[in-house]
């Protein structure tokens, strides 16, 4: 509606509530007309308020472009070829003509910054639509992209662009390389002298102009190579299309330790010398501990769902001397979980469960194969994950058959030694259990209990005893994987839930009293499992002969953390005070970076687009809103009152 006619409409509105209150709802008496007019002045104010402009003048647009520096750690790399100077020093050779104070750099947030304040490029990740955002809200109609072009969000930014109207322009301050790198190296923790050893990895690979002594043709293969103190070993793998990725896996036979019972070796992955012409995703360091014992858990799935997948790791952190995971694929045969699946006989499969310290089976009670119910008898601790109907070998409780309904998992009222993991959370907010069947017999105590549509009689979802020197554990139903694939509070029940359960299973067990709970990556704290009972707690961290990080505990909680570490080989020690007595613990520890900005990456399209009219201002903050006509009408309402006094209105 155009301001005239907003006003006009205000004033009728005015006179007319004026006219109606005074001429047809007061009493007639003298001097009226003056308290009339001050009302209707008062309420002409009240709506012409909502579009009269302020007196301060609107702050002048900004004039010209406003750059958009990429301050992301890839920026670090050579600009054009390797030896050269680095893409944040060509892009600052370009931002050089210009004015200082007109620079917003970007990478995982936008930040003003100018002169002395362009620190070197360090952040993990290359993310330019929030930085076009920002621009256009500053009210910028243009801006010049001075980044390698190596981003995080190219269609977001591609989208973004397009929306906001800017005038796009690109300097990129990288050619593209021909880059082949690897990534997301994964190994156990812990492997028994004699046993095979795996380390999985990803190939990627980037397109671009071959180096100057590369060939021209690209290259459909590579060779890659694992050195160690036991291993010296090369395998050609298949590279795939510029832009894609491909894993791959390398196996080996540690020999046994040379002094104790346990030994960790140091062992580089790397590629061929031209793979990768920066040098900065061509190897990867790992470290093994290789032992002269017995496995710590071995999880047999005869139904094979994503519960072995998440199960593994909380096996690994609780039992600390390393863990294996079989599913069923046919009669006889499995397949060993990793970075590929390897099948293996089953007879491998025996010898395994043989040497373990904890057996865990997922799968029906009447369904399992004679051999490893003949196993199950006679284990001293064991964990089952059941979905179906059956009686237990050795144990005092039953499975029967499948309830119907969706169940609701709850903690039990009673404490119970898994209760110091669980408390705080929620397990009735996590999604519902499947396949619940029911239990009957003795237990000694429940971690879990359920409720059919959190209504009803509870019945228990995982129960734990004893039969003699043994102990057991019992879940039944499916889907507690859901749990761990969520995150958050619901991978911390998952977690709490298991390795409660594991850890119960393994006490009497002697093991480490203190670990690493999760392998550590750069920004996240370190943090360390630590066994039960164990008083006077030391911890010490180390960067060869130097102390990086030291805390102390008399009565420590199961899990304890340390501070965030750069990436790089370091080493920590505990020593302390648990029920077996006194005991040092040394071993080396890797924190790894969790970026991807080394990696060979593809660039995103360049963006050129015209500056379109009203687009950038269209983003802009509303016009301020006039204030003085409220005040105004304030003291005409105030002044209206004391004059119907004095007439003698009410």
């Amino acid at each position: 509606m155009p301001a005239w006619l907003w006003f006009s409409l205000s004033a009728l509105a005015g006179c007319g509530l004026a006219y109606w209150s005074y001429a047809r709802r007061e009493e007639p008496v003298p001097g009226r007309t003056g308290p009339a007019i001050l009302r209707g002045l008062a309420f002409f104010l009240l709506l012409a308020g909502l579009r009269i402009p302020a007196l301060r003048s609107e702050a002048a647009e900004p004039e010209g472009p406003l750059f958009l520096l990429d301050r992301s750690a890839s920026m670090r790399l050579p600009s054009r070829l390797p030896g050269g100077r680095s893409r944040y020093d060509s892009a600052l050779a370009l931002l050089a003509p210009w004015p200082a104070g007109r620079v917003l750099a970007f990478g995982s947030e936008p930040a003003y910054a100018s002169g002395d304040s362009l620190s070197p490029p360090n952040a993990p990740r290359t993310l330019l639509a929030p930085a076009l955002e920002a621009a256009s809200l500053a009210g910028f109609d243009s801006v010049v992209i001075i980044s390698d072009g190596e981003w995080d969000d190219p269609a977001q930014a591609a989208d973004v662009a397009g929306g906001l109207g800017l005038g796009i322009r690109e300097e990129r301050v990288s050619s593209a390389v021909r880059r082949i790198g690897i990534r997301d190296v994964v190994i156990s923790r812990t492997v028994a002298a004699g046993d095979t050893a795996r380390v999985g990895f990803e190939l990627v690979v980037s397109g671009g102009d071959p180096a100057p002594d590369e060939p021209d043709e690209p290259m459909d293969s590579i060779q890659v190579r694992l050195r160690g103190a036991d291993a010296d070993l090369t395998r050609i793998f298949g590279l795939p299309a510029s832009g894609r990725s491909v894993t791959g896996e390398l196996s080996w036979v540690p020999g046994f330790p040379s002094t104790g019972t346990a030994e960790w070796r140091d062992y580089e992955i790397s590629l061929e010398d031209s793979a990768d012409p920066y040098g900065s995703a061509d190897r990867a360091s790992l470290l093994l501990e290789v032992v002269d014992e017995t496995a710590g858990a071995v999880f047999i799935s005869e139904t094979p769902d994503w519960e072995a997948s998440f199960l593994l790791p909380v096996l690994e952190r609780v039992t600390s001397t390393g863990s294996a995971v079989y599913v069923r694929t046919a009669p006889g045969r499995y397949a060993r979980v990793g970075s590929e699946p390897l099948s293996v006989e089953g007879m491998d499969v025996r010898r395994a469960v043989r040497a373990a310290r904890l057996l865990a089976v997922q799968g029906v009670p009447d369904s399992l194969p004679a051999w490893l119910r003949d196993a199950l008898r006679g284990h001293p601790r064991k964990l089952l994950l059941m979905t179906g109907p059956g009686g237990l070998p050795d144990m005092s409780v039953s499975v029967g058959p499948r309830l119907d309904g969706e169940w609701y998992a709850e903690a039990p009222t009673a404490p119970t030694p898994t209760s110091p993991l669980l408390d705080g959370l929620r397990p009735s907010d996590l999604p519902p259990i499947q396949d619940i069947p029911s239990l009957t017999g003795e237990w000694s105590w429940a971690a879990l209990v359920s409720r059919r549509e959190r209504r009803g009689e509870a019945r228990p979802l995982a129960v734990a005893g004893r039969t003699g020197a043994s102990r057991w554990a019992i879940v039944v139903g499916s889907g507690y994987w859901r749990w761990a694939f969520r995150g958050g509070v619901a991978r911390r029940t998952y977690d709490g839930l298991f390795g409660g359960l594991a850890g119960w299973l393994l006490q009497g067990i002697r093991r480490r009293p203190v670990d690493l709970y999760e392998n550590a990556v750069v920004g996240t704290p370190v943090a360390w499992r630590v066994g039960p009972s164990v008083t006077d707690l030391q911890m010490t961290v180390y960067d060869g002969d130097t102390t990086v990080w030291s805390g102390r505990w008399d009565r420590s909680p199961p899990v304890v953390s340390g501070p965030a570490l750069d990436a790089g080989r370091l080493s920590f020690e505990a020593v302390g005070t648990s029920p077996d007595g006194s005991f040092r613990v040394e071993r080396p520890f890797l924190v790894r970076s969790r970026d991807r900005e080394y990696e060979p990456r593809e660039a995103a399209p360049e963006i050129a687009l015209e500056a379109q009219p009203g687009g950038a201002r269209s983003s802009n903050p509303p016009r301020p809103r006039a204030v003085w006509p409220f005040a105004a009408a304030i003291v005409l309402f105030a002044s209206e009152w004391i004059w119907r006094r004095r007439i003698g209105l009410r």
